[in-house]
This record gives structure tokens, C-alpha cells and sequence, in this order.
């Protein structure tokens, strides 16, 4: 399958997620990640992949890594869920945790966690449209404490977004 570029940054979910396992004691979650990442930028079927959900410009992909704090394989390492943007050939992880600690991820965790990618990604976020966003005719601002709020809306059902400027 095809080469990617990994983006772990761009989720505030999964640097969240991350941190939080660092603190748990898996001090060695930056080089399980990124022999993950190595692999996954060569093929994104890498790590014993499958994909979750399919989609016209994004498709959701689930890995499992060894975790060299757990020492047990794969099957007890790590699971990492990213999300595929087709037009760019993209991969941005979403979620990460330990097997060992979670048998599975919450499907809302996971709902909330490919939202925030769309909406960074510039698609709309309501239920079954895949539009994308543009800024709104008159553009509007306001700013929400220290952010600066942009109306955006989408150009295929005409649904309206805040998004951060």
C-alpha cells in the first residue's frame, strides 16, 4: 500500500492521551510510537492494521505496537487509532493506549476524537456530510477568551461552524 506522512501533533486528543500514559508509567511510549510511525510511513498497513471506517477523503485505521514497558507482544502493547486523509496522504494518530489497560476504546472517545481532525481538516462536522467549510458571506469574528473564533459554513449542506482563527 502507499507511503504517508504521520502528523502526531495535530490531535490535542492524542498528545492528551500520551502525556496522561507517560505519567501511568509507560516511559517508553515515544520509541514504541515512533517505531510505529516508522513503519506505518512506509505502509499504512504496517502493525497489523485494519481499517475501522471507510470514507470518501478519510478513513480510520487501528494498529497495534509493542510496548517495550509491557514486554508481552503486540497483543499486550499498544493500540493506536489514526485517521487517514486520502488527499494528502496524511495519517493523523487520534487515540493511543495500552491494551493491557484497556481492553477497547470508547466508541465516543473515538467519535469526539475524529471530529476534532475533520474540523482542523477544514470538512464539516455534521452527521453524513462530508462538505467542506468555507468562511462565511459576510465573514464574521468574535473572539472566545484569549482564541478568535472564525463562522464558517458548509458549502454542501450549509450547516455553521465557530472554528478557531
Amino acid at each position: 500500500m502507499a507511503a504517508c506522512t504521520i502528523k502526531p501533533e495535530a490531535s490535542p486528543q492524542f498528545k492528551k492521551l500520551c502525556e496522561r500514559w507517560k505519567r501511568s508509567g509507560y516511559r517508553h511510549i515515544d520509541k514504541d510510537l515512533a517505531a510505529a510511525f516508522t513503519a506505518i510511513q512506509q505502509d499504512i498497513l504496517a502493525c497489523g492494521a485494519f481499517r475501522l471506517q471507510a470514507g470518501s477523503r478519510v478513513e480510520v485505521y487501528k494498529y497495534r505496537q509493542n510496548s517495550k514497558d509491557v514486554k508481552r507482544g503486540s497483543s499486550y502493547g499498544w493500540r493506536i487509532l489514526a485517521l487517514y486523509h486520502k488527499p494528502t496522504g496524511c495519517m493523523y494518530p487520534i487515540i493511543v493506549y495500552p491494551k493491557t489497560v484497556w481492553s477497547d476504546v470508547d466508541e465516543a472517545l473515538v467519535a469526539s476524537a475524529i471530529i476534532e481532525i475533520r474540523q482542523i481538516l477544514g470538512y464539516c462536522i455534521s452527521p453524513g456530510c462530508d462538505g467542506e467549510m468555507a468562511t462565511s458571506d459576510p465573514p464574521e469574528r468574535k473572539e472566545q477568551g484569549a482564541a478568535i473564533q472564525v463562522k464558517m459554513q458548509c458549502v454542501k449542506c450549509g450547516a455553521i461552524q465557530w472554528a478557531t482563527a
